[in-house]
């Protein structure tokens, strides 16, 4: 009896393939997800023997994806031994997420208070197509909320993170204006309409905005005394007509439209081409540049008109030889600035070498959140109030770029 009771143990045994196929799965198996948001399973991540001889293995388990994050699952390692026997092992899989989004930022944003006391600033404004893995469900703003106190020029962060906690930073140029500038408007555009401006960096064919377009977002830089190509298109609903333009830009910046501040006085039935100059005098900073075109007569920089459209752009005049000079050169790249922090590391205080008019500058901690700003024209910076760490020093040029550099405060 006992004889074969152990022939049939032996037997029941070799049916499971236990006996000559022996296997041993990971009990818990932790599992990142790759760039696309995707993660594979292979035989080393699961099997926590050595793989037997001639014999193959399956591994049954579902998609790891985004969709798993977070998630137990699963999963079964089968194998078919050399011999014709099988096993099975198994075990659970634990789906993570490292890999941090990648933030985009515009390079500007104009911000017009217009007579208002606050404006607020969205995320979709400064958000230049941030990416993530998986998904990005966390977008911030350092400041969003701006008031009269706050007219000037500012560096915002703009922070995302995904379900992970996963983030990532990217910084931008806030311009806050109040442009109580007198109102001016077309009553009709039936017939004709202003239907795209190329100024500089600026190229929009804004199309039919029913009379008035507010562009004040739209931004390009000009150097005093230089000279840019300005071309203005007009838009017609059937037969074209005989359209007056004019352009004004407010060089010193007391919101009004004087004589002295028109820059071009031109008629035609198509476009327009003509020239700018800066007056070397002009005010630097943030101004208004007005376009109109009106049928039947040359419009005033304030009148309201029966036939024609009226759009209102920024400009920001800087000194000269600043920046790139005109449309042609608008993908030419200033050479980077080659700015050091002084001493590195340092206790109390840093000195900027190498900086040039206009360019800003903040402290952040490593997790982009900002600890500093530094004043227009000040080289020397009291740093003593910081914890002991590693810090960035980001400059934000006069054309949007931007460049970092680390110093270790101690």
């Amino acid at each position: 009896m006992r004889i074969l009771f152990l022939f049939f143990s032996m037997l029941f045994y070799s049916s499971l393939g236990l006996s000559q196929c022996s296997i041993v799965c990971y009990s818990t198996v932790h599992v990142a997800l790759d760039g696309t948001g995707n993660a594979t399973l292979t035989l080393d991540m699961l099997l926590a023997t050595p793989p037997l001889p001639g014999a193959t293995y399956t591994i049954v388990a579902p998609p790891i994806n985004c969709s798993r994050l977070g998630d137990t699952i699963s999963y079964i390692l089968k194998v078919n031994c050399a011999d014709g026997s099988w096993n099975q092992c198994w075990g659970q899989i634990i789906v993570h997420d490292y890999i941090p989004p990648s933030a985009s930022c515009v390079s500007h944003v104009v911000l017009d208070l217009a007579g208002a006391p606050s404006v607020t600033l969205s995320t979709s404004q400064v958000d230049a197509g941030s990416t993530d893995n998986c998904a990005i469900t966390e977008k911030t703003l350092s400041q969003s909320v701006f008031t009269t106190a706050d007219i000037g020029e500012h560096v915002i962060a703009f922070t995302v993170k995904d379900a992970s906690g996963n983030f990532d930073v990217c910084y931008t140029k806030v311009y806050v204006i109040n442009t109580v500038y007198c109102s001016s408007k077309g009553l009709n555009t039936g017939y004709e309409y202003v239907d795209r401006v190329v100024f500089n960096t600026i190229d929009n064919p804004s199309g039919d905005d029913g009379g008035y377009g507010d562009y004040t977002a739209e931004l390009t830089y000009l150097n005093r005394g230089h000279t840019y190509s300005i071309y203005l298109f007009p838009g017609y609903s059937g037969a074209s007509y005989r359209e007056y333009w004019r352009v004004w830009i407010d060089w010193n910046q007391n919101r009004v439209f004087e004589p002295s501040e028109l820059v071009l006085s031109k008629d035609d039935y198509g476009t327009i081409a003509e020239s700018v100059t800066v007056p070397p005098d002009a005010k630097y900073g943030l101004t208004l540049m007005r376009v109109s075109m009106k049928w039947g007569g040359y419009p005033s920089p304030c009148e309201t008109f029966g036939y024609g459209e009226v759009e209102d752009y920024s400009v920001k005049v800087i000194p000269a030889g600043g920046l790139r000079e005109d449309v042609s050169a608008a993908r030419k790249e200033k050479p980077s600035n080659d700015f050091v922090v002084q001493p590195n590391p340092a206790r109390d205080y840093i000195r900027i070498i190498n900086r040039e008019e206009g360019e800003l500058f903040i402290i952040t901690d490593r997790s982009g959140r900002k600890m500093k700003e530094v004043a227009p024209g000040m080289d020397q910076l009291d740093i003593s109030s910081l914890q002991a760490d590693v810090y960035l020093m980001i400059c934000i040029h006069t054309d949007g770029r931007r460049t970092v550099r680390k110093f270790i405060k101690l």
